[in-house]
C-alpha cells in the first residue's frame, strides 16, 4: 500500500467512496478482513460502477404506478 494512500474495506459500500476521492487525486486501496490489499479503485472505475449499479427492485406488494386495479 502506498503511503498515505486512502484504503476500504471490501465490504465499504459505493456511496461511503466519495469522501475519500473528494480529499485526494490517489486511488483508493480496497483491503480485505486482514489488511491485505486485494485491488484498487479509481475515480474512472467508480463512475464505472456507478453506471453499472442495477436498480433495486421495489418491495414485494409495492404499486409502480402503471397497475390499475378494480374492485366488483
Amino acid at each position: 500500500v502506498p503511503e498515505g494512500a486512502a484504503t476500504v474495506t471490501t465490504g465499504t459500500p459505493l456511496a461511503e467512496l466519495f469522501t475519500p476521492f473528494a480529499t485526494s487525486d490517489q486511488p483508493l486501496v480496497v483491503t480485505d478482513a486482514s489488511g491485505a490489499p486485494v485491488g484498487v479503485i479509481d475515480r474512472e472505475r467508480l463512475f464505472t460502477a456507478l453506471a453499472e449499479e442495477p436498480r433495486v427492485a421495489p418491495p414485494a406488494g409495492a404499486r409502480n404506478g402503471n397497475e390499475v386495479s378494480a374492485h366488483a
